[in-house]
């Protein structure tokens, strides 16, 4: 019985292991899909000076008018 109860225990911790390796790995995709979005959203606001100059614009709209 006993090799069976240390078997077990190296699955439990293999299987953890894996687990924290899992949730690592697609914390890490999610930031890099947002850093993605952000990036993309940037370049963007630069094309047509919207998103990224938002600040701005909005006291020159009242100068335009």
């Amino acid at each position: 019985m006993r090799p069976v109860v240390v078997l077990v225990g190296r699955v439990v911790e293999w299987v953890e292991w894996v687990w924290r390796v899992v949730v690592v790995r697609m914390v890490r995709v999610v930031v890099e899909l947002v850093a993605a979005v952000v990036v993309v959203k940037r370049l963007w606001g630069n094309n047509s000076n919207n998103i990224n100059n938002n600040n701005n614009n909005i006291p020159e709209k009242p100068k335009e008018n």
